[in-house]
């Protein structure tokens, strides 16, 4: 089957709304199903553009301060922000809250139960350093 816009190319895929079958460079995911770029939706100024990675649709999500960031995170200790290993630090960037807010929560654990100790050292030896920082 040939493509509509690109007679000269061999379609890879047809529109799920309109039904044209669209050239390698004509199809966009949108939520997992191709489209062609006249039925995909604009991106609202709430989300990123729509990527393609590995075959899945993925929409950049954007906070309340405009910053965007992936809907797949990773968690990672932070090398900006580190008091001893960055633990803490990196679990403040991955839920978005204040780090001081977690090291207080983390001397109050190894305070009453000395858990709080062994959960940081074992997040420490476990959880990798953020390779973009």
């Amino acid at each position: 089957m040939k493509s509509f816009e690109r007679p000269e190319e061999e379609a890879v895929g047809i529109c799920t709304k309109c039904g044209k079958a669209l050239a390698r460079d004509e199809v966009v995911l949108v939520d997992g199903r191709i489209m062609c770029t006249s039925c995909s939706p604009a991106p609202s100024p709430q989300q990123g553009p729509i990527q393609d990675n590995g075959g899945q649709a993925q929409q950049q999500k954007t906070t309340s301060t405009g910053a965007s960031y992936d809907s797949s995170r990773r968690l990672y200790r932070s090398r900006r922000n580190q008091v001893i290993g960055g633990v803490a630090a990196g679990v403040a960037e991955y839920f978005d809250i204040d780090p001081t807010i977690v090291r207080i929560a983390w001397a109050l654990l190894g305070m009453a139960w000395g858990t709080g100790v062994l959960v940081y050292l074992i997040c420490w030896l476990v959880i990798p350093l953020n390779p973009n920082q």
